[in-house]
Protein backbone atom coordinates (compact mmCIF):
# COMPACT_ATOMS: atom_id res chain seq x y z
CA UNK A 1 0.00 0.00 0.00
CA UNK A 2 2.80 2.38 0.93
CA UNK A 3 5.66 1.92 -1.50
CA UNK A 4 7.15 5.28 -0.52
CA UNK A 5 8.67 5.26 2.97
CA UNK A 6 7.94 8.97 3.44
CA UNK A 7 4.25 8.33 2.94
CA UNK A 8 4.39 5.38 5.30
CA UNK A 9 6.19 7.39 7.97
CA UNK A 10 3.89 10.38 7.49
CA UNK A 11 0.85 8.12 7.74
CA UNK A 12 2.14 6.65 11.03
CA UNK A 13 2.74 10.07 12.58
CA UNK A 14 -0.59 11.34 11.21
CA UNK A 15 -2.55 8.49 12.82
CA UNK A 16 -0.82 9.13 16.15
CA UNK A 17 -1.52 12.87 15.92
CA UNK A 18 -5.18 12.24 15.11
CA UNK A 19 -5.56 10.00 18.16
CA UNK A 20 -3.87 12.65 20.30
CA UNK A 21 -6.18 15.37 18.99
CA UNK A 22 -9.27 13.27 19.73
CA UNK A 23 -7.98 12.44 23.21
CA UNK A 24 -7.08 16.06 23.92
CA UNK A 25 -10.42 17.41 22.71
CA UNK A 26 -12.71 15.10 24.68
CA UNK A 27 -10.69 14.44 27.85
CA UNK A 28 -11.18 17.04 30.62
CA UNK A 29 -8.11 18.82 31.91
CA UNK A 30 -6.04 17.38 34.69
CA UNK A 31 -5.82 19.95 37.58
CA UNK A 32 -2.11 20.41 36.92
CA UNK A 33 -2.85 21.26 33.30
CA UNK A 34 -5.33 23.88 34.50
CA UNK A 35 -2.61 25.26 36.79
CA UNK A 36 -0.26 25.63 33.81
CA UNK A 37 -3.11 27.24 31.88
CA UNK A 38 -3.23 29.81 34.67
CA UNK A 39 0.48 30.45 34.00
CA UNK A 40 -0.40 31.23 30.38
CA UNK A 41 -2.87 33.92 31.43
CA UNK A 42 0.07 35.98 32.65
CA UNK A 43 3.21 35.21 30.64
CA UNK A 44 6.45 35.78 32.48
CA UNK A 45 10.07 34.67 32.43
CA UNK A 46 9.43 32.22 35.24
CA UNK A 47 6.94 30.69 37.63
CA UNK A 48 7.12 29.28 41.13
CA UNK A 49 7.25 25.63 40.07
CA UNK A 50 8.65 25.67 36.53
CA UNK A 51 10.35 27.67 33.79
CA UNK A 52 8.05 29.37 31.25
CA UNK A 53 8.09 27.05 28.22
CA UNK A 54 4.86 25.23 29.12
CA UNK A 55 3.05 28.55 29.61
CA UNK A 56 4.19 29.77 26.20
CA UNK A 57 3.00 26.60 24.47
CA UNK A 58 -0.39 26.79 26.16
CA UNK A 59 -0.71 30.48 25.29
CA UNK A 60 -0.01 29.79 21.62
CA UNK A 61 -2.44 26.87 21.49
CA UNK A 62 -5.20 28.66 23.39
CA UNK A 63 -4.94 31.64 21.07
CA UNK A 64 -5.88 29.31 18.20
CA UNK A 65 -8.49 27.07 19.84
CA UNK A 66 -10.61 27.08 22.97
CA UNK A 67 -11.28 24.37 25.52
CA UNK A 68 -8.96 21.52 26.52
CA UNK A 69 -7.78 21.03 22.92
CA UNK A 70 -6.48 24.59 22.79
CA UNK A 71 -4.60 24.09 26.05
CA UNK A 72 -2.99 20.92 24.70
CA UNK A 73 -2.49 21.92 21.07
CA UNK A 74 1.11 23.07 21.54
CA UNK A 75 2.07 19.78 23.21
CA UNK A 76 0.43 17.78 20.42
CA UNK A 77 2.30 19.64 17.69
CA UNK A 78 5.71 19.50 19.32
CA UNK A 79 5.18 15.79 19.95
CA UNK A 80 5.24 15.28 16.18
CA UNK A 81 8.60 17.07 16.13
CA UNK A 82 9.79 14.87 19.02
CA UNK A 83 8.86 11.73 17.12
CA UNK A 84 10.61 12.97 13.98
CA UNK A 85 13.74 13.88 15.94
CA UNK A 86 13.72 10.46 17.59
CA UNK A 87 13.57 8.88 14.13
CA UNK A 88 16.66 10.86 13.14
CA UNK A 89 18.38 9.85 16.37
CA UNK A 90 17.91 6.12 15.68
CA UNK A 91 19.50 6.52 12.23
CA UNK A 92 16.64 7.53 9.88
CA UNK A 93 15.39 4.04 8.97
CA UNK A 94 13.61 4.05 5.60
CA UNK A 95 12.96 0.39 4.90
CA UNK A 96 9.40 -0.60 5.64
CA UNK A 97 10.03 -3.21 8.38
CA UNK A 98 12.59 -1.24 10.45
CA UNK A 99 10.43 1.88 10.10
CA UNK A 100 7.37 -0.02 11.32
CA UNK A 101 9.32 -1.46 14.25
CA UNK A 102 10.51 2.03 15.18
CA UNK A 103 6.95 3.38 15.19
CA UNK A 104 5.71 0.42 17.24
CA UNK A 105 8.61 0.73 19.71
CA UNK A 106 8.01 4.44 20.22
CA UNK A 107 4.27 3.81 20.55
CA UNK A 108 4.92 1.22 23.25
CA UNK A 109 6.55 3.80 25.52
CA UNK A 110 3.86 4.85 28.07
CA UNK A 111 5.56 8.21 28.59
CA UNK A 112 5.42 9.06 24.88
CA UNK A 113 1.77 8.05 24.78
CA UNK A 114 0.89 10.32 27.72
CA UNK A 115 2.93 13.39 26.85
CA UNK A 116 1.76 13.28 23.27
CA UNK A 117 -1.50 14.98 24.30
CA UNK A 118 -1.28 16.44 27.83
CA UNK A 119 0.01 19.96 28.51
CA UNK A 120 2.86 19.70 31.01
CA UNK A 121 6.51 20.85 31.12
CA UNK A 122 7.55 17.30 30.22
CA UNK A 123 6.29 17.67 26.64
CA UNK A 124 8.79 20.39 25.63
CA UNK A 125 11.42 18.68 27.80
CA UNK A 126 11.14 15.54 25.67
CA UNK A 127 11.45 17.54 22.44
CA UNK A 128 14.52 19.48 23.54
CA UNK A 129 16.11 16.36 25.03
CA UNK A 130 15.94 14.75 21.58
CA UNK A 131 17.28 17.93 19.97
CA UNK A 132 20.03 18.17 22.59
CA UNK A 133 21.27 14.65 21.83
CA UNK A 134 21.11 15.33 18.07
CA UNK A 135 23.00 18.60 18.42
CA UNK A 136 25.52 17.04 20.80
CA UNK A 137 26.11 14.22 18.29
CA UNK A 138 26.76 16.79 15.55
CA UNK A 139 29.07 18.74 17.86
CA UNK A 140 31.07 15.58 18.56
CA UNK A 141 31.45 14.95 14.84
CA UNK A 142 32.40 18.55 14.06
CA UNK A 143 32.68 21.39 16.57
CA UNK A 144 31.89 24.04 13.97
CA UNK A 145 30.57 27.48 14.90
CA UNK A 146 27.12 26.49 13.67
CA UNK A 147 27.06 23.40 15.92
CA UNK A 148 28.47 25.42 18.83
CA UNK A 149 25.71 28.03 18.56
CA UNK A 150 23.06 25.33 18.09
CA UNK A 151 24.29 23.48 21.20
CA UNK A 152 24.17 26.64 23.30
CA UNK A 153 20.66 27.46 22.06
CA UNK A 154 19.32 23.96 22.72
CA UNK A 155 20.82 23.88 26.23
CA UNK A 156 18.96 27.11 27.02
CA UNK A 157 15.69 25.75 25.60
CA UNK A 158 16.20 22.55 27.59
CA UNK A 159 16.43 24.57 30.80
CA UNK A 160 13.51 26.80 29.81
CA UNK A 161 11.40 23.61 29.59
CA UNK A 162 12.15 22.05 32.98
CA UNK A 163 14.94 22.19 35.55
CA UNK A 164 15.70 18.52 34.93
CA UNK A 165 17.57 19.75 31.87
CA UNK A 166 20.52 20.63 34.09
CA UNK A 167 20.88 16.94 34.98
CA UNK A 168 20.97 15.98 31.30
CA UNK A 169 23.75 18.50 30.67
CA UNK A 170 25.65 17.50 33.83
CA UNK A 171 25.62 13.76 33.13
CA UNK A 172 26.53 14.41 29.49
CA UNK A 173 29.64 16.30 30.58
CA UNK A 174 30.41 13.62 33.17
CA UNK A 175 30.28 10.97 30.44
CA UNK A 176 32.80 12.87 28.31
CA UNK A 177 35.17 14.97 30.40
CA UNK A 178 37.16 15.84 27.28
CA UNK A 179 34.45 18.41 26.60
CA UNK A 180 36.08 20.46 29.35
CA UNK A 181 39.19 20.82 27.18
CA UNK A 182 37.22 22.18 24.20
CA UNK A 183 36.97 26.00 24.16
CA UNK A 184 33.93 25.90 21.91
CA UNK A 185 32.03 23.86 24.47
CA UNK A 186 32.64 26.67 26.96
CA UNK A 187 31.39 29.16 24.38
CA UNK A 188 28.24 27.06 23.92
CA UNK A 189 27.79 27.07 27.69
CA UNK A 190 28.25 30.84 27.90
CA UNK A 191 25.73 31.35 25.08
CA UNK A 192 23.22 29.04 26.79
CA UNK A 193 23.67 30.80 30.13
CA UNK A 194 23.24 34.21 28.47
CA UNK A 195 19.99 33.11 26.83
CA UNK A 196 18.84 31.70 30.16
CA UNK A 197 19.70 34.88 32.07
CA UNK A 198 16.15 36.39 31.92
CA UNK A 199 14.82 33.44 33.89
CA UNK A 200 17.65 33.65 36.42
CA UNK A 201 16.95 37.38 36.80
CA UNK A 202 13.28 36.59 37.38
CA UNK A 203 14.33 34.16 40.12
CA UNK A 204 16.54 36.84 41.68
CA UNK A 205 13.75 39.44 41.63
CA UNK A 206 11.41 36.99 43.38
CA UNK A 207 14.01 35.79 45.93
CA UNK A 208 14.65 32.46 44.13
CA UNK A 209 11.31 30.83 45.06
CA UNK A 210 11.78 27.75 42.85
CA UNK A 211 15.27 26.97 44.10
CA UNK A 212 14.19 27.47 47.72
CA UNK A 213 11.29 25.10 47.22
CA UNK A 214 13.09 22.33 45.33
CA UNK A 215 16.22 22.43 47.50
CA UNK A 216 14.51 22.68 50.88
CA UNK A 217 10.77 23.07 50.73
CA UNK A 218 10.06 19.52 49.53
CA UNK A 219 11.88 17.77 52.40
CA UNK A 220 9.77 15.33 54.42
CA UNK A 221 10.49 12.83 57.14
CA UNK A 222 11.68 9.67 55.39
CA UNK A 223 9.18 6.88 54.87
CA UNK A 224 9.93 3.55 53.24
CA UNK A 225 6.98 4.04 50.90
CA UNK A 226 8.83 6.88 49.13
CA UNK A 227 11.55 4.48 47.95
CA UNK A 228 9.14 1.61 47.29
CA UNK A 229 6.77 3.79 45.25
CA UNK A 230 9.67 5.21 43.26
CA UNK A 231 10.89 1.74 42.26
CA UNK A 232 7.35 0.58 41.46
CA UNK A 233 6.65 3.69 39.36
CA UNK A 234 9.81 3.15 37.33
CA UNK A 235 8.57 -0.33 36.54
CA UNK A 236 5.20 1.00 35.40
CA UNK A 237 6.12 4.11 33.42
CA UNK A 238 8.60 2.23 31.25
CA UNK A 239 6.33 -0.84 30.89
CA UNK A 240 6.85 -4.01 32.97
CA UNK A 241 6.89 -5.98 29.72
CA UNK A 242 9.75 -3.96 28.22
CA UNK A 243 11.81 -3.25 31.33
CA UNK A 244 13.67 -6.62 31.19
CA UNK A 245 14.86 -5.74 27.67
CA UNK A 246 15.83 -2.25 28.83
CA UNK A 247 17.92 -3.70 31.66
CA UNK A 248 19.51 -6.20 29.28
CA UNK A 249 20.60 -3.33 27.01
CA UNK A 250 22.96 -2.09 29.72
CA UNK A 251 24.79 -5.42 29.95
CA UNK A 252 26.68 -4.56 26.77
CA UNK A 253 29.27 -1.83 26.70
CA UNK A 254 28.35 1.40 24.90
CA UNK A 255 29.43 1.33 21.27
CA UNK A 256 30.28 5.04 20.90
CA UNK A 257 30.44 8.33 22.80
CA UNK A 258 26.75 9.05 22.39
CA UNK A 259 25.75 5.66 23.77
CA UNK A 260 28.12 6.23 26.68
CA UNK A 261 26.24 9.47 27.33
CA UNK A 262 22.95 7.56 27.28
CA UNK A 263 24.32 5.18 29.90
CA UNK A 264 25.45 8.03 32.16
CA UNK A 265 22.16 9.90 31.79
CA UNK A 266 20.06 6.81 32.55
CA UNK A 267 22.01 5.63 35.58
CA UNK A 268 22.55 9.21 36.72
CA UNK A 269 18.83 10.01 36.68
CA UNK A 270 17.91 6.75 38.41
CA UNK A 271 20.55 7.27 41.12
CA UNK A 272 19.75 10.96 41.65
CA UNK A 273 16.02 10.40 42.13
CA UNK A 274 16.60 7.25 44.17
CA UNK A 275 18.59 9.44 46.55
CA UNK A 276 15.76 11.99 46.44
CA UNK A 277 13.36 9.40 47.89
CA UNK A 278 15.18 9.77 51.21
CA UNK A 279 14.03 13.42 51.29
CA UNK A 280 10.42 12.93 50.20
CA UNK A 281 8.06 11.76 47.47
CA UNK A 282 9.43 11.49 43.92
CA UNK A 283 6.97 11.98 41.08
CA UNK A 284 7.02 9.19 38.45
CA UNK A 285 7.44 11.58 35.50
CA UNK A 286 10.70 13.04 36.83
CA UNK A 287 12.59 10.33 34.93
CA UNK A 288 10.39 10.65 31.83
CA UNK A 289 13.22 11.73 29.51
CA UNK A 290 14.85 8.30 29.88
CA UNK A 291 12.38 6.96 27.33
CA UNK A 292 14.47 8.78 24.68
CA UNK A 293 17.73 6.83 25.23
CA UNK A 294 15.68 3.67 25.87
CA UNK A 295 14.05 3.85 22.43
CA UNK A 296 17.39 4.51 20.73
CA UNK A 297 19.23 1.72 22.54
CA UNK A 298 16.42 -0.82 22.13
CA UNK A 299 16.12 -0.01 18.43
CA UNK A 300 19.85 -0.41 17.84
CA UNK A 301 20.09 -3.68 19.78
CA UNK A 302 16.91 -5.37 18.54
CA UNK A 303 16.03 -3.80 15.17
CA UNK A 304 19.02 -2.17 13.48
CA UNK A 305 21.26 -5.09 14.45
CA UNK A 306 19.10 -7.42 12.37
CA UNK A 307 18.40 -9.72 15.31
CA UNK A 308 14.96 -11.29 14.89
CA UNK A 309 13.81 -11.35 18.51
CA UNK A 310 10.19 -12.46 18.35
CA UNK A 311 9.75 -12.21 22.10
CA UNK A 312 10.83 -8.57 22.04
CA UNK A 313 8.42 -7.84 19.17
CA UNK A 314 5.62 -9.62 21.02
CA UNK A 315 6.20 -7.56 24.17
CA UNK A 316 6.09 -4.35 22.13
CA UNK A 317 2.76 -5.28 20.61
CA UNK A 318 1.29 -6.42 23.93
CA UNK A 319 2.40 -3.19 25.61
CA UNK A 320 0.93 -1.13 22.80
CA UNK A 321 -2.34 -3.05 23.04
CA UNK A 322 -2.54 -2.37 26.78
CA UNK A 323 -1.81 1.33 26.23
CA UNK A 324 -4.59 1.58 23.65
CA UNK A 325 -7.00 0.00 26.14
CA UNK A 326 -5.89 2.48 28.81
CA UNK A 327 -6.37 5.42 26.45
CA UNK A 328 -9.84 4.18 25.54
CA UNK A 329 -10.51 3.93 29.28
CA UNK A 330 -9.63 7.61 29.61
CA UNK A 331 -12.17 8.54 26.95
CA UNK A 332 -14.81 6.13 28.25
CA UNK A 333 -14.14 5.95 31.99
CA UNK A 334 -14.94 2.78 33.91
CA UNK A 335 -17.64 3.39 36.54
CA UNK A 336 -16.09 3.72 39.99
CA UNK A 337 -12.60 4.41 38.63
CA UNK A 338 -11.79 8.06 39.33
CA UNK A 339 -8.80 9.62 37.59
CA UNK A 340 -7.63 13.26 37.83
CA UNK A 341 -8.99 13.91 34.33
CA UNK A 342 -12.51 13.02 35.43
CA UNK A 343 -12.80 15.25 38.48
CA UNK A 344 -14.35 18.43 37.09
CA UNK A 345 -18.08 17.84 37.65
CA UNK A 346 -17.86 19.45 41.08
CA UNK A 347 -17.10 22.83 39.48
CA UNK A 348 -20.65 23.35 38.20
CA UNK A 349 -22.10 22.25 41.53
CA UNK A 350 -19.87 24.62 43.49
CA UNK A 351 -20.53 27.47 41.08
CA UNK A 352 -24.24 27.08 41.74
CA UNK A 353 -23.53 27.24 45.47
CA UNK A 354 -21.20 30.23 45.19
CA UNK A 355 -23.29 32.41 42.91
CA UNK A 356 -21.63 35.74 42.17
CA UNK A 357 -19.43 35.78 45.27
CA UNK A 358 -15.66 35.53 44.96
CA UNK A 359 -14.43 32.11 46.05
CA UNK A 360 -11.16 31.61 47.97
CA UNK A 361 -9.69 28.10 48.12
CA UNK A 362 -7.63 27.25 51.18
CA UNK A 363 -4.43 25.25 50.70
CA UNK A 364 -4.76 24.33 47.03
CA UNK A 365 -3.48 25.55 43.69
CA UNK A 366 -5.15 22.79 41.68
CA UNK A 367 -8.74 23.42 42.79
CA UNK A 368 -8.77 27.17 42.01
CA UNK A 369 -7.14 26.50 38.65
CA UNK A 370 -9.67 23.91 37.53
CA UNK A 371 -12.50 26.06 38.94
CA UNK A 372 -11.34 29.14 37.02
CA UNK A 373 -10.96 27.20 33.75
CA UNK A 374 -14.37 25.50 33.80
CA UNK A 375 -16.43 28.20 35.51
CA UNK A 376 -14.91 31.22 33.78
CA UNK A 377 -14.76 32.99 37.16
CA UNK A 378 -11.48 33.98 38.78
CA UNK A 379 -10.79 31.97 41.96
CA UNK A 380 -8.37 32.99 44.69
CA UNK A 381 -6.23 31.19 47.25
CA UNK A 382 -5.10 31.35 50.85
CA UNK A 383 -1.95 29.39 51.77
CA UNK A 384 -1.32 28.61 55.43
CA UNK A 385 1.67 27.01 57.17
CA UNK A 386 0.37 23.48 56.52
CA UNK A 387 0.61 23.81 52.73
CA UNK A 388 3.35 24.58 50.29
CA UNK A 389 3.78 27.90 48.52
CA UNK A 390 2.88 28.07 44.81
CA UNK A 391 2.44 30.50 41.93
CA UNK A 392 -0.68 32.03 43.49
CA UNK A 393 1.55 33.25 46.33
CA UNK A 394 3.64 35.21 43.82
CA UNK A 395 0.67 36.76 42.04
CA UNK A 396 -1.17 39.47 43.97
CA UNK A 397 -4.61 38.82 42.50
CA UNK A 398 -6.17 38.42 45.95
CA UNK A 399 -6.01 42.20 46.43
CA UNK A 400 -9.06 42.35 44.12
CA UNK A 401 -11.30 40.91 46.86
CA UNK A 402 -10.24 43.20 49.71
CA UNK A 403 -13.32 44.27 51.66
CA UNK A 404 -15.71 42.02 49.72
CA UNK A 405 -18.10 39.33 50.93
CA UNK A 406 -16.55 36.01 49.92
CA UNK A 407 -16.94 32.27 50.30
CA UNK A 408 -14.00 30.33 51.74
CA UNK A 409 -13.61 26.78 50.42
CA UNK A 410 -11.39 24.73 52.70
CA UNK A 411 -10.24 21.12 52.97
CA UNK A 412 -12.16 18.68 55.13
CA UNK A 413 -9.62 18.98 57.99
CA UNK A 414 -10.28 22.73 58.31
CA UNK A 415 -12.53 23.55 61.26
CA UNK A 416 -13.81 27.13 61.14
CA UNK A 417 -16.28 28.44 63.69
CA UNK A 418 -19.14 28.30 61.20
CA UNK A 419 -18.92 25.96 58.24
CA UNK A 420 -21.10 24.03 55.85
CA UNK A 421 -20.05 20.50 54.95
CA UNK A 422 -20.23 20.27 51.15
CA UNK A 423 -19.63 17.26 48.93
CA UNK A 424 -19.75 16.65 45.19
CA UNK A 425 -18.48 13.35 43.85
CA UNK A 426 -15.16 12.69 45.54
CA UNK A 427 -14.73 16.34 46.60
CA UNK A 428 -15.23 17.05 50.28
CA UNK A 429 -15.04 20.75 51.20
CA UNK A 430 -15.85 22.99 54.14
CA UNK A 431 -17.61 26.21 53.08
CA UNK A 432 -17.59 29.32 55.24
CA UNK A 433 -18.88 32.81 54.43
CA UNK A 434 -16.93 35.98 55.23
CA UNK A 435 -18.10 39.59 55.13
CA UNK A 436 -15.74 42.50 54.55
CA UNK A 437 -12.85 40.08 54.07
CA UNK A 438 -9.38 41.48 54.77
CA UNK A 439 -6.54 40.22 52.57
CA UNK A 440 -3.35 39.76 54.59
CA UNK A 441 -1.16 36.97 53.16
CA UNK A 442 1.35 39.25 51.42
CA UNK A 443 2.20 41.18 54.60
CA UNK A 444 5.90 40.88 55.37
CA UNK A 445 7.85 40.91 58.62
CA UNK A 446 11.54 41.67 58.25
CA UNK A 447 13.98 40.61 60.96
CA UNK A 448 17.71 41.28 60.65
CA UNK A 449 19.30 38.39 62.57
CA UNK A 450 19.43 34.96 60.94
CA UNK A 451 21.41 32.85 63.47
CA UNK A 452 20.68 33.36 67.16
CA UNK A 453 20.71 31.51 70.49
CA UNK A 454 17.76 31.68 72.89
CA UNK A 455 17.17 30.22 76.34
CA UNK A 456 13.95 28.28 76.94
CA UNK A 457 11.56 30.16 79.22
CA UNK A 458 13.15 33.59 78.68
CA UNK A 459 11.08 36.63 77.79
CA UNK A 460 12.57 38.29 74.71
CA UNK A 461 12.02 41.41 72.65
CA UNK A 462 12.89 41.55 68.96
CA UNK A 463 12.97 44.60 66.68
CA UNK A 464 10.94 43.90 63.53
CA UNK A 465 9.62 45.80 60.52
CA UNK A 466 6.10 45.18 59.25
CA UNK A 467 5.54 45.98 55.56
CA UNK A 468 2.19 46.20 53.78
CA UNK A 469 2.75 45.79 50.00
CA UNK A 470 -0.96 46.06 49.19
CA UNK A 471 -2.63 49.16 47.72
CA UNK A 472 -5.13 49.08 50.58
CA UNK A 473 -4.95 49.70 54.34
CA UNK A 474 -5.50 46.92 56.88
CA UNK A 475 -7.44 47.35 60.12
CA UNK A 476 -6.22 45.10 62.94
CA UNK A 477 -8.83 46.11 65.51
CA UNK A 478 -12.07 47.19 63.85
CA UNK A 479 -12.34 44.53 61.16
CA UNK A 480 -14.54 41.43 61.20
CA UNK A 481 -11.47 39.15 61.44
CA UNK A 482 -9.45 39.05 64.67
CA UNK A 483 -5.74 39.32 63.82
CA UNK A 484 -3.08 37.60 65.92
CA UNK A 485 0.67 37.71 65.28
CA UNK A 486 2.58 34.55 66.20
CA UNK A 487 6.07 33.11 66.28
CA UNK A 488 6.18 29.64 64.72
CA UNK A 489 8.76 27.07 65.89
CA UNK A 490 9.50 24.28 63.40
CA UNK A 491 11.82 21.46 62.54
CA UNK A 492 12.72 20.99 58.84
CA UNK A 493 9.90 18.43 58.48
CA UNK A 494 7.61 19.16 61.43
CA UNK A 495 5.62 22.01 63.01
CA UNK A 496 6.18 22.26 66.77
CA UNK A 497 4.62 25.21 68.56
CA UNK A 498 3.15 28.68 68.08
CA UNK A 499 3.86 31.48 70.55
CA UNK A 500 1.74 34.69 70.62
CA UNK A 501 3.49 38.02 70.04
CA UNK A 502 2.77 41.27 71.78
CA UNK A 503 3.63 44.19 69.52
CA UNK A 504 4.82 47.58 70.71
CA UNK A 505 3.45 50.09 69.99
CA UNK A 506 0.02 48.42 69.84
CA UNK A 507 -0.88 47.85 66.20
CA UNK A 508 -4.20 49.30 65.10
CA UNK A 509 -3.78 49.58 61.34
CA UNK A 510 -1.24 49.84 58.57
CA UNK A 511 -1.58 51.96 55.45
CA UNK A 512 -0.97 50.94 51.83
CA UNK A 513 2.75 50.55 51.16
CA UNK A 514 3.55 51.51 54.77
CA UNK A 515 6.50 50.15 56.78
CA UNK A 516 6.27 50.15 60.58
CA UNK A 517 9.14 49.60 63.01
CA UNK A 518 7.86 47.55 65.94
CA UNK A 519 9.09 45.54 68.89
CA UNK A 520 7.82 41.98 69.31
CA UNK A 521 7.65 40.62 72.87
CA UNK A 522 7.27 36.88 73.53
CA UNK A 523 8.28 34.00 75.80
CA UNK A 524 10.58 31.27 74.43
CA UNK A 525 8.82 27.89 74.72
CA UNK A 526 10.30 24.86 76.47
CA UNK A 527 11.07 22.43 73.66
CA UNK A 528 13.29 19.36 73.73
CA UNK A 529 14.60 20.09 70.23
CA UNK A 530 17.66 22.36 70.24
CA UNK A 531 18.10 23.23 66.54
CA UNK A 532 14.96 25.05 65.41
CA UNK A 533 13.57 27.03 62.49
CA UNK A 534 11.58 30.10 63.57
CA UNK A 535 9.34 32.38 61.52
CA UNK A 536 6.78 35.14 62.03
CA UNK A 537 3.16 34.32 61.20
CA UNK A 538 -0.27 35.92 61.20
CA UNK A 539 -3.50 34.20 62.18
CA UNK A 540 -6.31 35.87 60.23
CA UNK A 541 -9.57 35.18 62.04
CA UNK A 542 -10.24 31.45 62.24
CA UNK A 543 -7.98 30.74 59.29
CA UNK A 544 -4.83 28.85 60.12
CA UNK A 545 -1.71 30.98 60.46
CA UNK A 546 0.28 31.96 57.36
CA UNK A 547 3.99 32.73 57.15
CA UNK A 548 4.98 36.41 57.03
CA UNK A 549 8.75 35.91 57.02
CA UNK A 550 11.41 33.47 55.92
CA UNK A 551 12.52 30.93 58.49
CA UNK A 552 15.66 31.69 60.51
CA UNK A 553 17.77 29.36 62.63
CA UNK A 554 17.67 29.38 66.43
CA UNK A 555 19.70 27.34 68.90
CA UNK A 556 17.71 26.65 72.04
CA UNK A 557 19.66 26.46 75.29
Amino acid sequence: MFSNWKRFFGFGIGIWLLLNIIQAAFLPLDPDEAYYWMYAQQLDWGYFDHPPMVALLIKLGSSCLGGPLGVRLGSILIFAATLYGLWVLVGKPTERKPLLEFLLLASAMPILQLYGFVATPDSPLLLFTVLFFLTYKSFLEKDSWANTIALGLIMALLLYSKYHGVLIIFFTVLSNLRLLTNPKFYLAGILGASLYFPHLYWQYMHDFPTFRYHLGGRNDTYELKYTFNYLLNQLLIFSPLLLPFIIKVFRKKPQDTLERTFFFVCFGFWAFFFYSTFKGHVEPQWTAILCIPFVVLLYKRHVASGVNNRRFQLMIRLTLGLLIIIRLGLLFPIPGLQLPFHQVDWVADLQEEVGDRPVVFIDSYRNPSIYTFYSGQQAYTYTDILYRLNQYDIWDREKEIQGQDILLVGPKDWEPKKAQIWRSGRKDFRLSERTNYQVTQKLEIQYAETKVSWTAGDSLSLPIRLYNPYPHALDFEGGTQAMEFLLQFDLPTEHLEQVPLELEPALQSIGPGEKLNLTAHFRVPNLKEKELLVSFCLKNGDLRAAYLSPKFQVKLK
